[in-house]
């Protein structure tokens, strides 16, 4: 079992820059708003899976709000709040490397 750091985006940040990465998020702006202190760490999620993909696809389906809450979630530990559902523009963590969640998939973020 591994631990998938989930961290979202400060949507409260207005700026014209944020309002542009809602809409196109790329590595670029994530690594200056990560490095800005623009992403608040929301959870740890427990996974199990065979590839990073997998992991990171379970802690995706983990933190989004589908059938309960998932601060519900039994293998989800949540940190502060506001809570959302992670989506398009968030950061998942494994094993250090940094995964930016995209519209379909992950994007692997050089350090």
């Amino acid at each position: 079992m591994k631990t998938v750091k989930v961290y979202h985006y400060d949507w409260m940040i207005r700026d014209e820059d944020s309002i542009e990465y809602r809409f196109n998020p790329n590595s670029q702006f994530a690594t200056l708003a990560w490095e800005a202190g623009n992403f608040i760490h929301v959870a740890d999620v427990n996974v199990n899976g065979v590839n990073v993909d997998a992991m990171l696809e379970q802690a995706f389906h983990d933190t989004n709000t589908i059938n309960c809450p998932w601060i519900e979630n039994s293998n989800v530990t949540p940190m502060k709040g506001p809570q959302r559902s992670t989506s398009v523009g968030d950061i998942m963590e494994l094993d250090g490397d940094k995964y930016l969640v995209m519209d379909i998939g992950f994007m692997y973020m050089e350090k």
